[in-house]
């Protein structure tokens, strides 16, 4: 199962630097765009991985509990990877704006502060851990 998630990651990964290397580098931007709308599917593969194995009888594990996270990430913080991702592969390779540094900083605190709560939600731990609660958390959301 481990090996799916990593596999998973790797994929992820992989689709957005072949979409933005056909986008930006190849001029292909229909072919980089359609790469880039493809990393969703890795989210549903692990999904149907994780599932299937799941019915089959296995016993929910640590790597079951780690897919719900990735998937649980790659939802929330998807999206905005992958716009980060374009924004930074812009500026370096397409001469694109790339002033948005302080924005960036300021984005990235706050999908960090949203993870732990999403680690600590799904590993059912409640309100066990001392974590801040939604009040201490910056007012911005993540894109």
């Amino acid at each position: 199962m481990l090996g799916v998630i990593i596999g998973c990651e790797v994929a992820f990964w992989v689709l957005i630097l072949a979409g933005l290397a056909c986008r930006y580098l190849l001029k292909w931007k229909k072919t980089g765009s359609a790469l880039l709308l493809l990393t969703p599917v890795v989210d549903v593969v692990l999904l149907a991985v994780t599932v299937a194995h799941l019915r089959q009888g296995a016993e929910a594990t640590f790597a079951h509990g780690l897919s719900a996270v990735y998937i649980g990430v790659s939802i929330a913080f998807g999206h905005g990877m992958v716009r980060w991702a374009d924004e930074r592969f812009a500026h370096r390779f397409a001469g694109g704006g790339g002033g948005a540094g302080a924005q960036a900083a300021i984005r990235t605190r706050a999908c960090a502060a949203g993870t732990p709560r999403l680690v600590q939600a799904s590993a059912g731990l409640g309100d066990r851990l001392s974590l801040p609660g939604r009040h201490d958390l910056p007012r911005r959301r993540c894109e």
